[in-house]
């Protein structure tokens, strides 16, 4: 008889693990979180290098001077005074002009974006944008480069960019003059910000991501593009520069060329940064790890989120590694320094004879000169994610061992299982209700689980069903909101009230929590795969809220659990790190943190997952309402069945 068949056997181990599985969960769980933070320890992660011999980083004299880049910039920005008069644009004849004087192959690209869920009246804008293409005279247009500079009006209250168009300029005029090229260079200008870039490049692959935003083809093309290289720099000296790496949906960049940046960036003398973190060189632990702890939550929480820090995370869409140099606040390196940096990223890209594929794509890191692979943060956040596992199959051996007692004692006794007058007695009606086996049990369970994916299923479509128009004066946005916030209502009292009417025997909750846990851990899993950072902050808030989360018949103790749950909530896990990012940041102090204000960020940040998931594609809200709030409202579920 096989081991788990035998009776005897499988009560001795469905023993053991309700005496030590609680143990094991805690200690999976603590240890996992603290093995994942241990790994910002320089002794738990590794120094980077190069894998792409290729690239010969440094080891080209770069002849970039910045001649005349002051005049440019003063020419923009009078050209933009002039622009903006008009409407709030930006000078794109001007532009054009230029770029033709300097001999590119000049191109323009008209599209129209029209506002989602009604809101500004379901507005319709137009955009253009301009390119250049360098033809490479050592090749067939197979491949190309890309260079990408937002442009912004005066008027839209973001950092300026002449700095960026005044090195893109510069560049294009000394790049052309030398036949060195093996690839086309493309020098790109988009408007209003991601929609231009998403609009382009909708155009280059002859795609359309987004039926908000409508694109002309483009009357001319390169070849298949190697790497992207956005820009937003702001006068002619600044304190350094920002390195952005995260991309639409927690895509990155090769590491190879995340790498380059920072390499060439010291050589130059360019102090670079992480989300403006600077690296700490200290020998004194106590103050470097927590440092870098926080230098790698920031980074986590950008991707987390799935929209890109920078125009260049549209480019990482279509497996174009690409990233965005920033200028950072202060005054100690000048835009000539950039413009050699920026030459010599490309002429190292232009060595590549195959596309960035041999260093990590899945990585974190914790300074500028250490990562993270995926090969290290994996096994920590396994552990973290097996205290779930753990306890289910806790409740999985005590489930069985407890319907095969029961009816082994009601054969036993079937004398006792009737009452004087020939009638079953409550304790042998509620033996007798008990599943036969695990699938009957399940098959029980089934109209439960539906209906909560279909309550996520519901909140996903809430948007386009609450966002038709205004309601008594009421802004589109605000009405988008509070619809959504109904549907979590309604589907919360809907659960609860199903639950009071259906007979759920008490041994079915230990059976539910069971397939709980474990859908919870699979799609913890399988959320790693595409978002690490996403997956780890959901797995540290709800794994330890989960495992303890059961029926009772205490009313105190069930509000204590509803309280726990309404913490961890998809809502409430967005808040909070919302709030630890801005203090991180700097762009909030904990002082100031007023609990209206914090409200108001909720729901401007709900609102724009809701755009960027309708505009974007990211696939943040998909999750959320489809895999993390379903997860959740069937925790919640299991807090009203009966013991």
């Amino acid at each position: 008889m096989g081991i788990l068949s035998n009776p005897e056997t499988r009560s001795q181990i469905a023993s053991y693990i309700s005496k030590y599985g609680n143990i094991a969960s805690v200690g999976c769980f603590v240890g996992g979180l603290i093995w994942f933070l241990a790994l910002s320890h320089p002794a738990y992660n590794g120094g980077v290098y190069f894998s792409e011999n290729a690239l010969l980083p440094g080891l080209v004299n770069t002849g970039f001077q910045g001649v005349g880049l002051r005049t440019i910039i003063e020419e923009y920005q009078a050209e933009l005074k002039k622009s903006n008069k008009s409407e709030g644009q930006v000078p794109i004849d001007w532009l054009k002009k230029k770029l033709v004087s300097i001999g590119l192959e000049v191109h323009e690209q008209m599209y129209q974006f029209t506002y989602p869920l009604n809101l500004m009246n379901n507005q319709t804008v137009e955009g253009n944008n301009i390119y250049g293409i360098l033809r490479a005279p050592r090749s067939a247009s197979t491949e190309c480069m890309v260079m990408s500079v937002p442009l912004r009006p005066l008027s839209s209250g973001l950092a300026a960019t002449d700095g960026s168009v005044a090195i893109m300029l510069a560049l294009a005029s000394h790049m052309i003059k030398h036949t060195y090229w093996s690839k086309d260079i493309i020098f790109l200008f988009t408007q209003h910000e991601f929609v231009g870039v998403q609009a382009w490049l909708d155009g280059y692959f002859e795609v359309q991501t987004s039926s908000y935003v409508k694109a002309e083809r483009l009357p001319a093309r390169a070849g298949l593009i190697q790497a992207a290289i956005n820009l937003e720099l702001s006068g002619m000296s600044f304190g350094g520069i920002d390195v952005l790496i995260e991309g639409i949906n927690g895509l990155l960049p090769n590491l190879d060329l995340v790498n380059l940046v920072h390499k060439l960036a010291r050589e130059n003398g360019i102090r670079s940064t992480i989300h403006h973190r600077p690296d700490l060189f200290s020998k004194d632990l106590d103050k470097l790890v927590p440092h870098n702890i926080l230098t790698t939550f920031t980074m986590m929480a950008n991707l987390a989120t799935g929209m890109p820090s920078g125009n260049h995370g549209l480019f990482l869409r279509f497996r174009v590694d690409s990233l965005t140099i920033k200028s950072a606040p202060g005054g100690s390196s000048g835009l000539n320094s950039v413009g050699q940096l920026v030459e010599g990223v490309f002429r190292s890209i232009n060595n590549l004879l195959e596309k960035f594929h041999q260093s990590f794509f899945f990585y974190l890191m914790p300074c500028t000169y250490r990562y993270i692979s995926i090969g290290l943060y994996i096994p920590p956040f396994a552990l973290m994610v097996a205290a779930s596992l753990i306890q289910a199959i806790m409740l999985w051996s005590r489930f069985t061992f407890e319907v095969d007692t029961k009816k082994s004692k009601l054969i036993a006794n079937q004398d006792q299982a009737f009452t004087s007058d020939g009638k079953f007695t409550d304790d042998t009606i509620h033996t007798l209700r008990l599943p036969d086996n695990v699938v009957q049990g399940v098959y029980s369970l089934i109209p439960l689980i539906v209906g909560c994916h279909l309550s996520g299923l519901m909140l996903l479509k809430a948007p386009s069903l609450f966002g038709g128009g205004e309601v008594k004066q009421m802004p589109a946005a605000d009405t988008v909101i509070l619809g959504g916030l109904a549907g979590i209502v309604s589907s919360m009292m809907l659960i609860r009230t199903v639950l009071r009417k259906e007979e759920f025997d008490g041994i079915n909750w230990y059976l539910f929590k069971t397939i709980s846990l474990i859908y919870h851990g699979l799609t913890l899993f399988l959320l790693s795969l595409l978002n690490i950072s996403l997956a780890a902050i959901v797995a540290a808030f709800t794994v330890p809220v989960y495992t303890v989360i059961r029926p009772t018949s205490y009313k105190l103790l069930t509000g204590l659990q509803m309280l726990l749950l309404l913490l961890i909530s998809p809502v409430s896990i967005i808040l909070i790190c919302q709030t630890l990012y801005n203090v991180v940041t700097g762009n909030a102090q904990i002082h100031s943190l007023e609990f209206f204000s914090l409200l108001t960020d909720l729901q401007h940040s709900v609102l724009y997952a809701i755009i960027d998931h309708l505009v974007y594609k990211n696939y943040l809200l998909n999750i959320v309402c489809l895999v993390l709030y379903p997860t959740w409202l069937m925790f919640w579920s299991l807090l009203f069945m009966n013991v």
